[in-house]
Formats: C-alpha cells, sequence, structure tokens
C-alpha cells in the first residue's frame, strides 16, 4: 500500500489527539499523556522540511540605504521593522509582499525613502507580451535596415495626430507580416493614451 507525504502527517497528527481522548476517558493519566506528546514533538522536529528563503543573499552594501532609512525610524527589536532591518544587516533582500508592507510604512513615516522600498517588476498584459515576442522572432528572421516597428510606427502615428492605418496602408509600407497590424493598433492606442495623459 502507498501512503503519501500529506496522508501521513495527518496519521502523525492524529496520534496526540487519539491520546487526548485516551487521557480524557481514563485509560492513560495526565503523565503518561504529557510524556508522549513531549516524545511525538520531538520526534516530528526530525520529519520537518526547513521552508524555503524567499530572500537571496545580496550583500549589507547593497541594502545601505534600505538600512539607514530604516534605522532612522528606529525600529524597536523585537517589532517587524526591528527584523527587517536586522534582514537587511544580515545582507539578505527583501521579498516582494515585505517591500510592499515597509513601502505604506514609509509613505507615512518618510515618504522620501518609499522609493527604496520599490518592487522592481513590471507588469504587462498576455496580448502587450504576444506582441513582444512576435516582433523578437520577425525581427531575428527578417532584420530590417534602420525601420522601425509597426508599434513604433502606431505610436509615432497617434501622438502626431495622424489617423490610424489601415491593413492596406500597413502593407503597402513593408509591414504584411501577420503581426503588424496588431502591434500597430498596440501602439496606436498607447500613442493616444501617451498623448491624453500629457495634454
Amino acid at each position: 500500500m502507498k501512503i503519501t507525504k500529506r496522508q501521513l502527517r495527518r496519521i502523525l497528527t492524529e496520534e496526540p489527539h487519539d491520546w487526548y481522548k485516551d487521557m480524557k476517558s481514563g485509560s492513560i493519566t495526565y503523565a503518561d499523556y504529557k510524556r508522549m506528546v513531549a516524545d511525538w514533538e520531538e520526534e516530528q522536529q526530525g520529519y520537518r522540511q526547513p521552508s524555503r528563503r524567499k530572500t537571496t543573499f545580496v550583500g549589507t552594501d547593497a541594502n545601505s540605504a534600505q538600512i539607514a532609512a530604516v534605522e532612522a525610524l528606529k525600529p524597536k527589536s523585537q517589532s517587524f521593522l526591528g527584523s527587517i532591518l536586522q534582514q537587511l544587516k544580515n545582507g539578505r533582500g527583501l521579498s516582494s509582499k515585505q517591500k510592499a508592507v515597509v513601502k505604506k510604512i514609509m509613505r507615512k513615516r518618510d515618504p522620501a525613502s518609499e522609493s527604496l522600498f520599490e518592487s522592481n517588476k513590471m507588469k504587462i498584459t498576455k496580448r502587450q507580451l504576444k506582441t513582444i515576442i512576435k516582433e523578437a522572432i520577425r525581427d531575428a528572421f527578417e532584420p530590417g535596415e534602420e525601420s522601425i516597428n509597426a508599434g513604433q510606427l502606431g505610436f509615432n502615428d497617434a501622438v502626431t495626430g495622424l489617423p490610424e492605418k489601415s491593413e492596406e496602408e500597413l502593407a503597402a509600407l513593408g509591414y504584411n507580416h501577420p503581426v503588424d497590424y496588431d502591434a500597430y493598433s498596440d501602439g496606436f492606442e498607447q500613442g493616444i493614451h501617451e498623448k491624453g495623459f500629457y495634454q
């Protein structure tokens, strides 16, 4: 019979519960129950797998600006910021969740230092990612000589106030690959957004 790790953990955690029932029913004493639970907990220490760290070692020098910003708040050693400060001093980076929490704290207490705890992740949509990949593949197989891609053309058209080009107009300009019209449309939309944002 095969047994999974999850089933084994469930069986092992049922034991103390069963012993508690036995103690309540009077079949074992309280002292026996305490001894059995202590023995069980000692055995379980060997079964635990260490959790993986969600941070990496970056060195104290890389954290110097963040250390100074957190130290300026004078955190208590047993507080959240105290543990963050200790982690930074040990040369470990912060996880994205830790950065988000510290950033909120800094926003309230020291807005100038808030930017030190920005997350370095960029969000893009699936459509944008597909367009980027398709353009990269197309450019790898059909490199152009100092020409702009369809997305850049769409962006430039929108920013300069030109009307959106049709598929036929793009084909006449040499943008006849299947992804060109999508890239042009995406670039045009971004240009409209950019133009509207700065007006």
